[in-house]
């Protein structure tokens, strides 16, 4: 099949399953479902792309019901982001499934069309591109509520209750404090968070190292109630703006919005520094390797060169 796939420019889903679809549901095993089957797409992949199959030809699916038990099906589709993480685009194909059946008590799979359509909501707010699909009207009516993804970026270097020496442990603190604010937005959900990286200050230098993050949200805000409540959390935290990119003890950006683009006194989207910041594109392709801005630029492509960002990073060790 590789040899086919390769001598043509057709596309490619590489799916997983565990065992032979005669043995796959006989006793499907794993330690950890998710990142077996996320380390086998990587693999697989890079096998595709190493027999001459371009990156942009190659689909990710992680075989709903292939060789796994209900359970662990669920497990991977509520996990999609750990799959999105590998700059594919990914498919959710839960269709019908069996585990549906298990899930939601119901035995007949054409009666099964309106939980596989919440159910692709789910996995593409998590991170999937295509959706495959038995019902397609019932299946697009519910992503018409797929909220817009927003990227923020997290910084401080101002930790208010460190013990001297804890300044590092400090400043992990405040990033979590506003994790936990971030969580509280109405309509807004968290789907993945960078490490975290220690990062050299960028532009006003005369100050002390930063803690970095970037997360993805969903979020049924508009841009600018979104930024208001960042900046609450941000004030809640004590926030301090006297000095132009000096200290401080929590920092909340806005870095793109999906398909929003703005360049006011209020709001500039996408941020107009991202791409120059190392603290910023650094973990922001951890997440998402191929992300594409709003304005249409690619962070992997038109990212300054690591040499010349500001704000050099490295990733701590959050355990």
């Amino acid at each position: 099949m590789v040899e086919a796939v390769a001598a043509h420019d057709c596309g490619v889903v590489l799916m997983h399953m565990q065992g032979t679809p005669q043995t796959m549901q006989d006793d499907p095993t794993y330690v950890d479902v998710v990142a077996e089957v996320r380390d086998y797409l990587r693999e697989g992949a890079l096998r595709l792309e190493a027999a001459g199959i371009a990156k942009d030809r190659i689909c990710l699916d992680p075989g709903p019901g292939f060789g796994k038990t209900a359970d662990q099906t669920r497990m991977i589709t509520y996990n999609y982001f750990e799959f999105a993480r590998l700059g594919y685009p990914v498919m959710v194909a839960v269709s019908r499934k069996s585990f549906l059946g298990a899930m939601y008590d119901i035995p007949n799979p054409a009666d099964r069309d309106e939980v596989s359509a919440q159910m692709a909501l789910l996995a593409c707010e998590a991170g999937a591109t295509i959706v495959r699909t038995h019902n397609v009207a019932k299946t697009a009516e519910a992503l018409k509520d797929l909220r817009p993804f927003a990227f923020i970026s997290l910084g401080c270097n101002v930790a208010l209750v460190a013990e001297p020496g804890e300044e590092l442990e400090g400043k992990i603190a405040m990033i979590n404090q506003a994790i936990s604010g971030i969580c509280t937005i109405p309509d807004t959900d968290i789907i993945d968070i960078s490490s975290y990286y220690e990062s050299e200050p960028a532009y006003y230098l005369e100050q002390d190292t930063f803690v970095n993050a970037v997360l993805l949200v969903r979020t049924g805000l508009p841009p600018r109630e979104l930024l208001k409540y960042l900046q609450a959390i941000e004030n809640s935290l004590g926030r301090v703006r006297e000095i132009e990119n000096g200290p401080r003890t929590c920092d909340l950006d806005i870095l793109d919005y999906q398909l929003y683009v703005s360049d006011d006194e209020q709001l500039t989207l996408p941020h107009p520094r991202l791409l120059e910041r190392d603290f910023v594109v650094t973990p922001l392709e951890e997440i998402r390797p191929t992300h594409v801005l709003a304005d249409g630029r690619s962070v992997a492509a038109d990212a300054i060169e690591k040499s010349s960002r500001v704000g050099w990073s490295h990733k701590l060790d959050r355990a």
